[in-house]
Parts: structure tokens; C-alpha cells; sequence
């Protein structure tokens, strides 16, 4: 393959690349490997690319008639949602931040929901009826209850932040927690025998990647149970946005503005039209970025966050980054780098500081730069608000 530099981008036959750095060799070997399939039409890599376990995260696939799970994720829906208040605020203070953090710790679990606090249904937009697979099914009405409104680990995070004009704005970043993992598992392990004999194209050797044909039955129950993921994210960070919204009101007095309402997913697969083909195209930790679309691009836990504008970008496949992204890996970050210093970068941030060994890993030094992965991706999205953290609330 010959490689030719284009602006910001480099193009390796069927890669396209939005950099900020030089790609790392893991990341390169990841993606030629996605190029090579014979189903494969383009992969384009975000800014905030790094490595994944098979596919990169900050990875867009676009392919003709295959759908890879490992190429959406295991956590479907993942994604951030966003509401802004009603009035601008000069400041707060520091105690009433303080009171709003300790409220979020009881209103907002990690895994699961207390006894005493579980939904009796799931809501109307996700209910379990809705799934094709028995099994999953049965897991809604379980697990789907129990988690539904829990935030999860890892780089999950609720958020208060303030805009140029010193409006509030609240932030969620959650997923479909264990119900993704589920849809994921069951159709990879469940179904992938059965879909591998029934299509006409079975897997060539040196393909080990699973996938399903879109054609086949199985194809398409993936996709519509998949679909049901998403709108399960959706719902789980809009109950948690909910509360949030009440605490807000409760402390500082200030309504949640509807209309300024944005739900952002990040790792999903929908059928579009891209350069006159029809295709299916996985977005693994990547926003849609149309032509007007608005999207949330958040840093580390102390570089604040943008609300972007897509710009339509076609080589791009109308796609972003979804973050920051990390430079380093979870290991990296827990040998490398020193709670002090963590301490330290959070500054004025109001967040678990009692916990902060629990939270190495999420350290802001284990992040790119937001700005340079921004302009690194000027042509593709253009920012609207860029958002200042004053609350973090993570949890182990």
C-alpha cells in the first residue's frame, strides 16, 4: 500500500486519518487489519484514536453487507447526553457543590440499582418485548431493571460545566451498562455458527474478525436488538439527567432548558449512504458528525467539554472524535502517574478527592490535549460552546 499525505490527514488505501500525533503502531496494524476484510469500503480514525482490543477506539468502519459487533462495541449505546439551565450564574460556591456531589453518590449508583429503588418496567421506548432474542428478553426484564439509571466505571462520568456566557450546563456519559455487553456476547457466541453456514460468503482464513451478514436473519436481529441498546443508553443517562436536573433545581434554583436537550452516542451501527453506496457503518467510540448535527466532545476530567456543529465531512464518513482520547493505557496511567499530581490538575474541580486512588487511571495526564484534538479536526466538526468543568462525579 503507498501512503500520501492529504492536509491533516494521511491516506493508506482505504484508511483515512484525522491526527494529532503519529499513529501508533497498534493502532496502524489494528486498522490495516479492518482495511484488509473484503467487505471493507474505507475506515477513517478520529484524533483521539487508540488501541482496542480488535478495533480501535476513535474507529468509523464502513462496509457493504457485514455487520461486526467488535466494531461497535460491547457497551452499545454508549454516548453522552447534555442539558443547559435556565439562567447565568456568576458563581457558586464551593459548599453547595459539595452538598450536589454528596446527593449524586445516593441518586446515582455504580452498578445496579438499591433494593426498594427498581423500576417495575423498563420504559416504553426500550421495553423488553422489543428484543428479538429470548434470552436478552429475559435479561431486560432482570438486569435491565436493575441497572437501569446506574452510571457504570471506568471514564463514565456526570458532570457540571459552565459555558462562555456562565450558563450550567449537566453532562452524562453512560452506556447500556450490562444489557450492551449481553447483545454483544449472545450474537458473537450464540449466533455466529449458524450465520457463518448459512451465508454464501463464508469466512476467508485469514479473517478471524466475527461478523453477521445483514442479509441473513440473524444479520438483522442483531442489528434491531443492537438498536434496542442504543435506545436503552439513551433512556439510562436521561433518567440520570433527570436527577440531576432536580438537584440543580433543588441547590441553585436554575430550570432545565427542554429545547437545549442533545443525546450523543458514540458506539453504534446504522445503514447510511456514503459517495452513492449503501452501507453499514460502525461507529466504535466516534460521533455522527452531519452536516448540523450537533454532537458533545469532552476532555479529561478537568478540560471541560464542547458542544460541536457537524460539518458533513465526506471522507470523514461524517464522523468525529468522541473525546479527548487517551495516550495512555489504564496500566500506564497506574505506573506512571502520582495522586499528588492528579490532585493538583483538578484544581477548583469539586470531585471525590477522598477517592482519587480510586481514579488514577482517569487522571487528566492519561488524556490528549481537547484543543489539539480539536484542531486537529477543524473541517470536521465546528464548536459552539466550549464548556468549563466545576463538578466531577465518578464512581469504582
Amino acid at each position: 500500500m503507498t501512503k500520501k499525505p492529504v492536509g491533516d490527514r494521511l491516506v493508506h488505501d482505504k484508511i483515512v486519518a484525522w491526527t494529532c500525533d503519529r499513529l501508533p503502531t497498534e493502532v496502524t496494524q489494528q486498522a490495516k487489519r479492518l482495511a484488509d476484510l473484503e467487505d471493507t469500503f474505507r475506515v477513517a480514525l478520529m484524533p483521539d484514536v487508540h488501541a482496542g482490543q480488535q478495533v480501535p477506539n476513535g474507529c468509523v468502519l464502513a462496509t457493504k453487507s457485514r455487520i461486526y459487533p467488535d466494531a461497535v462495541g460491547r457497551d452499545i449505546g454508549c454516548g453522552l447526553s447534555a442539558i443547559c439551565f435556565d439562567n447565568p450564574i456568576d458563581s457558586i460556591p464551593q459548599s453547595i457543590l459539595v452538598g450536589i456531589l454528596d446527593h449524586m453518590g445516593r441518586l446515582v449508583p455504580s452498578l445496579k440499582q438499591p433494593r426498594g429503588a427498581v423500576q417495575t418496567k423498563l420504559p416504553e421506548a426500550c421495553s423488553a418485548d422489543q428484543l428479538v432474542d429470548p434470552f436478552l428478553m429475559r435479561e431486560a426484564n432482570r438486569d435491565g431493571l436493575l441497572q437501569l439509571g446506574t452510571l457504570g466505571r471506568g471514564n463514565h462520568f456526570i458532570e457540571l460545566e459552565l459555558d462562555e456566557a456562565n450558563r450550567l450546563w449537566a453532562l452524562v456519559h453512560s452506556g447500556s451498562r450490562s444489557m450492551g455487553q449481553k447483545i454483544s456476547d449472545r450474537y458473537l457466541r450464540e449466533h455466529q455458527t449458524e450465520v457463518e453456514s448459512m451465508s454464501s460468503n463464508p469466512i476467508p482464513s485469514g479473517d478471524t474478525m466475527s461478523y453477521l451478514d445483514l442479509e441473513c436473519e440473524m444479520g438483522q436481529a442483531y442489528l434491531s436488538d443492537m438498536n434496542w441498546g442504543i435506545r436503552y443508553a439513551t433512556e439510562n443517562r436521561m433518567l440520570m439527567l433527570n436527577r440531576v436536573a432536580d438537584l440543580v433545581e433543588e441547590h441553585l434554583g436554575l430550570a432545565a432548558v427542554e429545547s437545549s436537550y442533545i443525546d450523543s452516542p458514540h458506539n453504534f451501527a446504522r445503514i447510511e449512504e456514503h459517495h452513492g453506496e449503501r452501507l453499514i457503518v460502525h461507529r466504535k467510540s466516534a460521533n455522527s458528525a452531519v452536516d448540523g448535527e450537533l454532537g458533545i466532545i469532552p476532555g479529561s476530567m478537568a478540560a471541560g467539554s464542547r458542544i460541536v456543529i457537524g460539518r458533513g465531512e465526506a471522507m470523514s464518513l461524517r464522523s468525529s472524535s468522541h473525546g479527548a482520547g487517551r495516550k495512555m493505557s489504564r496500566t500506564q496511567a497506574w505506573e506512571k502517574l502520582q495522586i499528588k499530581q492528579f490532585k493538583s490538575l483538578m484544581g477548583s474541580i469539586v470531585f471525590r478527592k477522598d477517592q482519587a486512588d480510586k481514579f488514577l487511571d482517569e487522571s487528566p495526564d492519561a488524556y490528549r490535549n481537547l484543543n489539539e484534538v480539536m484542531q486537529s479536526q477543524r473541517d470536521l466538526v465546528s464548536t459552539r460552546h466550549i464548556l468549563k468543568t466545576i463538578l466531577n462525579y465518578k464512581t469504582y
